[in-house]
């Protein structure tokens, strides 16, 4: 497996499914090996394993500050020797495990050659594509930009046999990608000719039992209304409209809390912190920083109503199902992928985003209608048991086995083929 960020480091749901993946696989009795980035780990070993038995290789350089929000590419030779040191240890990795399969998920900000050398050897890759990372960081990617450059095409022979691949085009043609929802599936398929007709959508899924909390759908709602937001705190996911939503309904008589679990990027939740101190509710909100898995059905045990105010095409929003197996009310705008499983008035309450009127006026209604709550409970749960992890996992496990299927079969092919000859 190859991916960018992996456990205990992770910035949402996508490194944590990534996680319950190499579990599943591992409970199969299957061997994994992670090759992953070091960010915000040390001071752990390069080398060593996981919690359930995977090995793990945190080699990959992370060409993002999350700090500073701010991209960190090297130059062409600090590139050239980054890339030669990758080479050898994607090779040393294959020597070792003798890999049936690679399975590709985060690949942002990171290097792309591993994809070429792992392709190279003859090794199937599966990509869990989960963002977009195929559309917008091919192209910027440090070591190939070096080689669409004519000036330097001259040493490209020389490049591609003594430090690492200076393509990914025959990997990137190769792999089957596999998408976390038919938005993201779509908007890559329309920039992407190589992937073209070739992927297929597995919905993301959850361990219900692990958020199951029993809530009965006619509950009441707390009284201040209990308003949860759970994920990454960056201006793309829209928290500052639940701030202008919040002033909004103080203004109408309603009161609400707000708790802010998860990771916040600096500059903009200084933002929010101004933003709330102006409008006067920085009393009613509370920041606490990600907690562990295990600690959020908790979390959600705790509010009535998840916020989910994302701006952008959402790639699909695993916070939404957890909390609907958990009995909270979504709120939310059902933006990208999400908007395949939210639907209005059956399983949440849907907004345009950035639009803290109409946010606003989705609460009051779940305050004045508790028919409407049962209602959007009983929707939620029903659609979270159709999103199990279990039925998740076994739909990868189909498709890689088809790939290393494929895979020797060709292999067979070519050896008959050779002897033949």
């Amino acid at each position: 497996m190859i991916t960018n960020m992996y456990p205990p480091e992770e910035r949402g749901g996508y490194e944590l499914l990534c996680q319950d993946h190499v579990r599943w696989l591992r409970a199969q009795d299957h061997e994994v090996a992670v090759m992953t980035s070091s960010e915000g780990v040390p001071p752990l070993p390069r080398e060593g394993r996981g919690d359930c038995g995977e090995h793990i290789f945190r080699l990959l350089p992370l060409h993002w500050s999350w700090t500073d929000f701010a991209h960190r590419r090297p130059g062409p030779m600090a590139a050239a020797i980054e890339e030669r040191r990758l080479h050898r240890a994607v090779k040393q990795l294959i020597r070792q495990f003798r890999p049936e399969v690679c399975l590709v998920w985060g690949m942002a900000l990171v290097s792309k050659s591993p994809l070429a050398s792992v392709h190279q050897a003859g090794i199937p890759m599966v990509a869990v594509v989960g963002e977009s990372w195929a559309l917008w960081d091919i192209e910027p990617d440090s070591w190939l930009k070096i080689w669409r450059q004519p000036s330097w095409r001259f040493a490209a022979p020389l490049a591609s046999r003594l430090v690492a691949p200076i393509s990914v085009d025959d990997a990137m043609a190769a792999l089957t990608p596999v998408y976390a929802s038919a938005s993201i599936r779509n908007s890559i398929e329309e920039s992407l000719p190589a992937w073209r007709m070739r992927g297929v959508v597995v919905a993301n899924g959850i361990d219900l039992a692990r958020f199951d909390n029993a809530r009965r759908n006619d509950t009441p709602l707390r009284q201040p209304i209990q308003l949860l937001y759970a994920g990454r705190v960056e201006r793309r996911k829209g928290l500052h409209t639940v701030l202008d939503t919040m002033s909004q309904l103080r203004q109408r008589g309603l009161s609400t809390e707000l708790t802010v679990v998860g990771w916040r990027e600096p500059e903009y939740a200084h933002d929010l912190v101004l933003k709330a101190e102006a409008l006067g509710e920085s009393s009613h909100i509370t920041w606490r920083d990600a907690v562990p898995r295990d600690s959020m059905p908790s979390v959600y045990a705790a509010h009535d109503v998840l916020v989910f105010p994302t701006i952008w095409a959402e790639p699909f929003g695993l916070v939404a199902l957890e909390a609907m197996a958990g009995g909270c009310v979504v709120c939310a705008t059902g933006t990208g992928g999400s908007g395949e499983y939210l639907d209005d008035g059956v399983n949440s309450i849907l907004s345009q985003p950035e639009d803290a009127s109409a946010l606003a006026d989705g609460i009051i209604r779940l305050s004045d209608e508790p028919d409407l709550v049962a209602h959007l409970r009983a929707g939620g749960y029903a659609t979270a048991r159709r999103y199990s992890f279990e039925s998740y996992a076994e739909a990868l496990a189909d498709i890689i086995r088809t790939a290393t299927s494929e895979a020797s079969s060709s292999a067979s092919l070519l050896s008959e083929a050779g002897e033949r000859a």
